[in-house]
């Protein structure tokens, strides 16, 4: 319930108004005592003399203010009787003797308003928040696969977010104003290969929003979202050997040992470059699911990770057979 406050309606007529219309205002001329006026003449004597004595010590201390105040105070005779002070010559060449800066304009002309520093000058193929001269940038427009993802990323307005006070890396549907979404490299994690990954989550979320609010079983949308992990895994896998086949320095992606040892097994086993490569893959996905890999940015097991995200998405803590 709004509390609310009476309003106080103020009579706004002239006091002397008011006091003539009062019955009870006994509202005539105040009368001062005589004894009063002598009190206050005292009080004013001593008040000058107070501000003499600390103009006398303003003065001995610091003997351009005394310049300063003698110019003032004649300056103010003159007002009065219409001569000329004299004194503008004596304080411009004291000013130039102690070499005291020349007194600024009345009405200076203002400096243009400038901006702030923002994000760099948008690049065409570059997404919004990476700087196009940064080595990320470069390394990612090295091969076709890059080039590729700075494109997408670009044509969807997704912004990319390079923030060392944060830990891990992550893809966001909801971006700032303006934004098709955003993706946050962390400390250690602003490299191409990660940007890969991110980059394969949002265009997952572009053409199907695998989102726990629309997934009916809480397994299926688990299962979705491993392998939507194992793809970006992949994919930053697949990159960071192209990007080092020209020239650039790229870490290795987790899980590149394991894919690449599945990969080679099944190939010397006979396996087509198709079937090395699903080996690889489950290899990969196989990390996820076992709790090899985590998160991150809280370190929990991917299944454990994405079942509290279902879970939270469709209120399970109001009913227990939630599933």
């Amino acid at each position: 319930m709004a509390v609310t406050r009476e309003r106080q309606h103020r009579d706004l007529r002239p006091w002397s108004a008011l006091a003539g219309s009062h019955p009870d205002c006994r509202c005539g001329t105040v009368r001062r005592d005589s004894r009063q006026s002598g009190h206050g003449a005292v009080e004013y004597v001593g008040m000058v003399v107070a501000v003499g004595v600390l103009l006398v010590g303003l003065v001995a201390v610091f003997p351009s203010i005394g310049d300063a105040v003698t110019c003032k105070l004649s300056q103010a005779v003159a007002s009065v009787t219409g001569g000329a002070s004299g004194c503008s010559g004596a304080t411009s060449a004291h000013n130039a003797q102690d070499g005291a800066e020349p007194a600024v304009a009345a009405n200076p002309t203002p400096t243009p308003w400038q901006p702030p520093p923002t994000e760099p000058a948008r690049v065409p193929g570059v997404p919004r928040g990476l700087d196009p001269n940064s080595d990320l940038v470069k390394t990612m427009q090295s091969t076709p696969r890059g080039r590729a993802a700075l494109q997408w990323l670009d044509d969807h307005n997704v912004r990319v977010e390079i923030n060392p006070s944060k830990t891990g890396g992550w893809y966001r549907e909801r971006g700032p104003l303006g934004s098709g979404g955003y993706i946050v490299l962390g400390n250690g994690f602003d490299n191409a290969p990660t940007l890969i990954h991110e980059t394969n989550h949002a265009k997952r979320d572009k053409g199907y929003r695998s989102s726990a609010y629309n997934i009916p079983s809480r397994e299926l949308y688990v299962q979705g979202k491993i392998r939507e992990e194992t793809d970006g895994v992949v994919q930053a896998i697949l990159a960071a050997k192209e990007f080092r086949a020209a020239g650039r320095t790229v870490p290795d992606p987790p899980g590149e040992r394991e894919y690449d040892n599945a990969y080679q097994k099944a190939k010397s086993n006979g396996a087509s470059n198709a079937d090395a490569e699903q080996a690889g893959y489950d290899a990969v996905e196989h990390m996820f699911n076992s709790g090899v890999f985590r998160t991150s940015t809280n370190s929990k097991p991917y299944p454990e990770y994405y079942r509290d995200a279902w879970n939270r998405a469709n209120l399970c803590f109001l009913y227990p057979w939630c599933h």
